[in-house]
């Protein structure tokens, strides 16, 4: 039995209704992806340890479909699915889509296959295919792990996805306390600390990504199972780390008054991939004042030496945020030497949003670096 998650309590009552709502909901996922992880509603465990790394070696892809028909749920069976069952179905329809896509096979030559991804996407208000949640916090552990290769590159792969985004929901909760209690109070600086540890968990992810996987491996062996998938005309992008919640963090911390349309186009295309409370929680961010304003504002006239210790505090999240983008932007920049001049990532962007990315960081940070001398 897995250890669930402690809630965590928001400190001040002040926030608006819509927050706070979405708030705890975002609290309630990772005891969700616990339930998700053990649940086998297609009864497909053997398939998936058996049969599909094997099946994915080969060009065809008819074994692959005749052996999945048995396992597409009718529409009798989707409609009585519980919230776990129904993210655990499309978490293994959606892994198996992928492996089809692979082998350029049309999702719609499986019309029940295509029926059955759009209607449990509905019934759970979430994209009708596999996503960074599906393949790493809501994929089973050991031997009951989604892989589509059964390298152990791929399960390294995975357990970083899993690893590293252990700890994000709960630095969300941190900061949003601090955002809530304002750099005046004390309680900012031990928030953004609280973030900051918990954000370590992604730079350990990356760099192990960065020392472990090499580039040829993920580019020849794993990347072809991350293109964009159609369903009824509708493109839906792969799984991949720009769907994780540090777009939380980035829209927290400076991302929420931006006036960059491209970051803003970025932060939407990704955060739809995520759970309902998640882009709920984002949407009610969007428009309020970041960290980094309020910030500022505190800095004309507040308590001098309290903003100067909130200012630190919030400079180790952002010096925090950098170490992981920098090892992110390598593996990139070593994975896209290796393909064609005009190629995308999994989630349809260029590795030059990396960098749009980590230069708003260190805008932040020169900010900050000001306030906390």
């Amino acid at each position: 039995m897995e250890k669930r998650p402690k809630s965590q309590q928001i400190e001040a009552p002040s926030f608006s209704k819509s927050i706070r709502n979405a708030l705890e909901r975002v609290h309630q996922e990772e005891s969700l992806d616990i339930d998700v992880r053990a649940a086998d509603p297609l009864e497909a465990d053997s398939f998936f340890k058996d049969s599909l790394p094997q099946l994915n070696k080969k060009d065809s892809s008819e074994e692959v479909i005749k052996q999945i028909r048995i396992l597409i749920p009718d529409a009798e069976k989707i409609e009585v699915y519980t919230l776990v069952e129904a993210r655990a179905a499309l978490r293994d329809l959606g892994h198996i889509a992928a492996s089809l896509r692979k082998k350029n096979t049309a999702i719609s030559k499986v019309p029940e296959l295509e029926d059955a991804l759009l209607a449990i996407g509905l019934k759970i208000n979430e994209v009708p295919r596999d996503t960074v949640f599906s393949y790493g916090p809501r994929n089973p552990l050991d031997e009951r792990e989604r892989t589509f290769t059964g390298l152990e590159a791929e399960k390294l792969f995975i357990r970083s996805f899993r690893e590293g985004m252990s700890e994000l929901y709960a630095g969300v909760d941190a900061l949003i306390s601090a955002y809530e209690a304002g750099p005046e109070s004390e309680i900012w600086e031990r928030e953004c600390r609280k973030a900051t540890t918990a954000f370590e968990r992604m730079v350990e992810a990356i760099r192990s990504i960065r020392k472990n996987l090499p580039p040829e491996t993920f580019t020849y062996e794993l990347r072809p199972y991350f293109d964009p998938i159609e369903l009824e005309g509708k493109t839906y992008y792969a799984p991949g780390g720009a769907q994780m919640p540090v777009l939380l963090y980035d829209q927290l911390l400076w991302g929420s008054d931006s006036n960059d349309e491209s970051y803003k186009a970025y932060k939407e295309d990704n955060i739809a991939y995520s759970p309902p409370a998640v882009r709920e929680l984002s949407a009610s961010l969007d428009g309020a004042p970041s960290m980094l304003t309020k910030l500022l504002n505190a800095s004309n006239g507040g308590d001098p030496e309290q903003t100067r210790k909130s200012a630190a505090a919030l400079l180790q999240l952002s010096n925090s945020l950098l170490r992981f983008r920098a090892p992110h932007q390598k593996v990139a920049a070593d994975n896209f030497a290796l393909r064609s001049e005009h190629s995308l990532g999994s989630g349809g962007y260029t590795p030059e949003i990396l960098q749009r990315l980590s230069d708003h960081v260190q805008e932040v940070r020169a900010q900050i670096v000001q306030l906390a001398n």
